[in-house]
């Protein structure tokens, strides 16, 4: 038994959980079921408390990612630390969205206490929406991922829900929010960027760049960032961004 070759309980646990939802991505429900009932019981004794909420926040999301949902959320309502209980909540939340149970999803998200992953329990329903074609609902739920982010004076969260509106071919959602965040943009703008030129072949995503491209006077890497973006949009005018270039470092 795999039990009795792993002595950590922590590690069973995650190796069992992990097993039990292979076997039901296959069809193997009920011997799934006693899996995760003995990574459950293994998860139980661990007595350090983070450790425990830990592994049970791993079970909750094999879980989720198997389908057994309800199940999952009974379980994460069990998780004593509130960052690992959100965390699995959000991973909960995205699971039900990828099987296209996006008002259960949404409510999943909604109440997530921790505002980090509410907002990206949000924006990964956002995503899963416009791959099911549900476009103008995908975007009001990037607003109120926006909303959450805002709430929460996240600059790493805002910056994050515009990348995943790019991600998602929502180019004016990403240009209306890289436009709306103050503050420092070395580091996350070019992300944004680096979104829409990947997708370049998409109607709009050439002109969400240069929409973009003002912002870049923020500073120097993020000005040869834009430049470069053109290279990749423009690769016939490489040699004269080039010099460009040469002439602003």
């Amino acid at each position: 038994m795999l039990a009795e070759r792993i002595e950590d309980a922590e590690a069973c646990s995650k190796a069992l959980s992990l097993i039990a939802e292979a076997m039901a991505k296959v069809g193997m429900k009920e011997e799934a079921k006693k899996v995760f009932e003995e990574a459950l019981m293994l998860a139980e004794r661990i007595e350090d408390a983070e450790a425990c909420s830990k592994a049970l926040s791993l079970i909750a999301e094999a879980m989720a990612k198997a389908g057994r949902f309800e199940e999952a959320l009974k379980l994460a309502e069990r998780i004593e630390n509130a960052w690992k209980r959100s965390e699995a909540l959000r991973e909960i939340a995205e699971a039900m969205a990828k099987a296209g149970r996006f008002e259960e999803a949404l409510k999943v998200a909604e109440g997530i206490e921790d505002a980090w992953w509410r907002l990206r329990a949000l924006s990964l329903i956002a995503e899963a929406m416009v791959k099911a074609g549900m476009t103008e609902e995908a975007r009001k739920v990037f607003w109120k991922a926006w909303e959450a982010a805002q709430k929460a004076v996240d600059l790493v969260g805002l910056w994050g829900v515009a990348q995943s509106a790019a991600l998602s071919g929502l180019f004016d959602l990403a240009v209306e929010f890289s436009k709306n965040i103050a503050g420092e943009r070395t580091e996350k703008l070019p992300k944004v960027l680096d979104a829409l030129v990947a997708r370049k072949e998409k109607g709009g995503a050439k002109e969400a760049v240069f929409s973009l491209l003002p912002l870049c006077g923020w500073a120097m890497t993020t000005a040869i960032h834009g430049c470069c973006c053109l290279i990749h949009l423009y690769p016939d005018h490489a040699q004269s961004i080039a010099e460009k270039v040469k002439q602003m470092v």
